[in-house]
């Protein structure tokens, strides 16, 4: 039976998104950005909007298939596969110091060349690697932060299909969760820290940019297109740009998870392009927020991508409400796994 699990995941989901913009809203009040603030306003509609639209299409409206389905057996590897990515990249990232985007990216291109029908799991392990040994001070508190990212991932693939960011999102509660249970979490620093550098926007925009042509151009599939974005973001902006670089890399790899989006979620390209624009607010703007963790880069792409069908859809039903089948979700053509 898939019906609860889809439920208590779709809660989760939904509780994990709407507190992130939150916090990214409050910011920029707190900071005097009032017109971000605005942005970030209309992302929050946009964002219940979407969260209750994908509640009608599968939790009520698909509600007996849901009771009908069952786990398999295929679940138990997506939760182990999520397991060892964690743990490889959190290896990657802290022991080796190769930083949380070049870590990521490289577990992320492993995937679809060594396990191709597992290549979503990995990349959502790697994504709750991404936390800092400041937060995990033993590898038993990184393994229960994977072992939850796929349980919740496992549990949860009945919804949300074709959604940038969602894998993300997994590794997101699976760190939340854990650093909550080791009392080792730590929400923000204080907002002098936050780096308004408009800059961080426009990464992020190309970033989600890249990802959607290398992917739509070669075929390449968008977990290899979005970690070979990451890689190259990871070892070349550094370079260029000193240490503000890093942080470029941060923002091209998480705006290329809202490249990973299928377009019969978002309608054209054009709309993906706007999804990433309120993407870069949100990442700007929760810089301070949920320091160390792994996933947050994920679920600011899951929050914008999620906002923007729910604002398609609102607008929709103010045209035509029978323009709304538009906007259904289309599972027989999702034909990209969703970061």
């Amino acid at each position: 039976m898939m019906y609860i699990p889809s439920l208590i995941s779709f809660l989760i989901f939904v509780v994990i998104s709407i507190f992130l913009v939150l916090s990214s809203l409050f910011n920029a009040l707190a900071v005097g950005s009032y017109l971000f603030a605005a942005v970030l306003l209309v992302v929050l509609i946009g964002l219940i909007s979407g969260h209750h639209r994908e509640y009608q299409l599968i939790l009520e409206e698909d509600k007996e298939r849901l009771k009908k389905a069952s786990f398999q057996l295929f679940d138990l590897f997506v939760i182990l596969s999520t397991l060892g990515g964690t743990l490889l990249t959190f290896f990657l990232n802290n022991h080796l110091q190769l930083g949380g985007v070049v870590a990521s990216a490289m577990v992320g291109l492993l995937g679809p060349l060594l396990a191709p029908k597992l290549q979503r799991a990995i990349f959502c392990g790697s994504f709750a690697g991404m936390a800092t040994s400041m937060i995990f001070t033993n590898i038993w508190w990184v393994g229960l932060a994977g072992f939850l990212s796929g349980l919740l991932l496992a549990a949860s693939r009945e919804i949300y299909d074709g959604f940038g960011g969602k894998l993300g999102a997994a590794g997101f509660f699976g760190t939340i969760t854990t650093a909550l249970l080791s009392d080792r979490f730590i929400y923000n620093n204080q907002l002098g820290d936050l780096n308004r550098d408009y800059n961080l926007v426009f990464y992020f925009i190309l970033g989600a940019v890249f990802t959607y042509h290398v992917n739509k151009i070669n075929r390449t599939g968008t977990i290899l297109a979005s970690s070979g974005v990451g890689l190259i973001a990871g070892l070349v902006l550094p370079r260029l740009y000193g240490p503000v670089g890093a942080s470029y890399a941060v923002a091209a790899f998480c705006g290329s998870f809202v490249g990973m989006t299928i377009l019969d979620r978002l309608s054209n390209e054009f709309y993906l392009y706007v999804a990433s624009l309120f993407g870069g607010v949100i990442f700007l703007y929760t810089q301070i927020n949920f320091v160390g963790l792994g996933g947050k880069l994920g679920t600011t792409a899951f929050a914008s991508v999620v906002a923007w069908w729910g604002l398609l859809f609102l607008y929709d039903q103010a045209i035509d409400p029978g323009t709304s089948a538009r906007r259904r979700r289309q599972k027989n053509k999702s034909l990209n796994p969703s970061a």
